[in-house]
C-alpha cells in the first residue's frame, strides 16, 4: 500500500476562495474589454470598482502566496540539507572507520566530516568486524555529571555471524560506543540457525549485551512462534545466559499445555526461574496460572490464578505461594484511580 499525504483543511479554504475571487475578476477584465456598458459601469463607479479588483485581487492572491511561501520554505530547506551533505574524494578514516571515495556523510556542522549524522558507503565497509552499507549516528544529551552517549546503528550487508550469533541484516545492528571511542556490539535481531541448548531459536529474536554482565547475553523472542527453553516451550520469553551460553534465568508464557511432576499447567502460564522467591533453592522454578484458568494438582485441589507454585526441576512441589509474596504481578488486576 503507498501513502498519501492530503493537504491540511487550510490548503482546500485557501484554493476555493483564491479560485472564485480569480475567476470572478478574469471574467470582469473580458466583459471590460467587450462590453461598453460593462466600462461604462466602471467609469461611473471608479472608486467602488477598482476597490472590487483590487479586493479580489489581493484575496485571490492567498493562495498563489501560500504556494510561493512554501516553495521558498522547501528550497532553503533543501539548501540547508545540501549544505550538511558531503561526499568523500578521497578515502578517508573518521571515528574510526575507514571510509573509501564516494562515501556519502550528512555531518552536523559543515565543513566537519568527523560530525557525520549517517554515512552510505559506495560499498560494504568493515566497522567492528562487521560488512556494513550505512551507519546511522545517535548521540543523547548530557546529563548531570554524565557524558553525552553515543551509539550507532549500522545496516548489515547480509546476514552476518557476531560472536557466534547468527544477526539479521533485515534489522539495524546496534553498536554502543566505549570510553574510548570504539564500537562495540550491543544488540541485533537474530536471523535463521540460531541455537540454545540444541534447540532452534525463533527469526527476529532480539540479542543483546546486558548492561551488568558485558560478557553474558540476553534473548527476547516476541512472536508467535515459540522458543524451547529449559525443555518448555515459551512465549514473549526473556532468557539470560552467561558467556558460556549457559541459562542463568528464564520467564516467558507456556505455549501449549504442559505437565511437570503432579501439575499440569494451562496456556499462557507464566514459568520464570524462582529468583528472590521465599523457600526457593537454586535451580528451582516458579508456575503462576494465567486470569481466568486453573493448574491440575493431582490429588490436590486446582491452583487457581492468584496463586504460584515453586517446584524443582524434577517436578517436586516445594510450596504454593501467592503472587504478590512471589513477586509476579497480575498486570489484569492493576486499577488506577481510588
Amino acid at each position: 500500500m503507498i501513502s498519501v499525504l492530503l493537504p491540511r483543511g487550510n490548503h482546500y479554504l485557501y484554493l476555493a476562495v483564491s479560485l472564485i475571487c480569480l475567476s470572478t475578476l478574469l471574467t470582469w477584465v473580458i466583459w471590460l474589454a467587450i462590453a461598453p456598458a460593462s466600462r461604462q459601469w466602471l467609469r461611473d463607479r471608479l472608486r467602488l470598482g477598482l476597490a472590487l479588483m483590487v479586493g479580489m485581487a489581493v484575496i485571490g492572491g492567498i493562495y498563489p502566496y501560500h504556494l510561493a511561501t512554501s516553495w521558498l520554505a522547501a528550497q532553503r530547506a533543501l539548501g540547508r540539507a545540501l549544505a550538511h551533505r558531503e561526499i568523500l574524494q578521497s578515502g578517508q578514516t573518521l571515528a574510526g572507520v575507514a571510509m573509501p571515495a564516494g562515501t556519502l556523510l550528512h555531518v552536523r556542522k559543515v565543513g566537519q566530516p568527523d560530525t557525520f549524522a549517517w554515512v552510505r558507503f559506495p560499498q560494504p565497509a568493515e566497522v567492528d568486524g562487521l560488512r556494513v552499507h550505512s551507519i546511522r549516528r545517535h548521540i543523547s544529551p548530557a546529563r548531570a555529571g554524565e557524558p553525552a552517549r553515543q551509539t550507532w546503528s549500522v545496516a548489515l550487508a547480509g546476514d552476518q555471524r557476531i560472536h557466534g550469533w547468527i544477526c539479521s541484516h533485515r534489522h539495524p545492528v546496534d553498536l554502543a560506543i566505549d570510553k574510548e571511542g570504539k564500537p562495540r556490539f550491543a544488540d541485533c535481531h537474530l536471523a535463521d540457525g540460531n541455537t540454545l541448548d540444541g534447540q532452534p531459536l525463533p527469526i527476529g529474536t532480539w540479542l543483546a549485551r546486558p548492561q551488568d554482565d558485558p560478557q553474558g547475553w540476553l534473548l527476547s523472542t516476541d512472536g508467535s512462534e515459540a522458543a524451547t527453553v529449559a525443555h518448555f516451550p515459551l512465549l514473549k520469553a526473556d532468557v539470560v545466559t552467561d558467556s558460556q551460553l549457559r541459562i542463568i534465568s528464564f520467564k516467558g508464557l507456556l505455549a501449549r499445555e504442559t505437565k511437570l511432576g503432579d501439575v499440569t499447567y494451562p496456556v499462557g502460564t507464566r514459568a520464570a526461574t524462582a529468583l528472590n522467591v521465599p523457600g526457593a533453592q537454586p535451580g528451582d522454578l516458579l508456575f503462576s496460572p494465567p486470569r481466568g484458568r486453573a493448574a491440575q494438582y493431582k490429588n490436590q485441589s486446582d491452583v487457581q490464578a492468584g496463586t504460584s507454585v515453586l517446584q524443582t526441576p524434577d517436578g517436586v512441589v516445594r510450596l504454593l505461594i501467592d503472587n504478590r509474596q512471589a513477586g509476579v504481578v497480575d498486570a489484569a488486576t492493576l486499577r488506577v484511580g481510588p
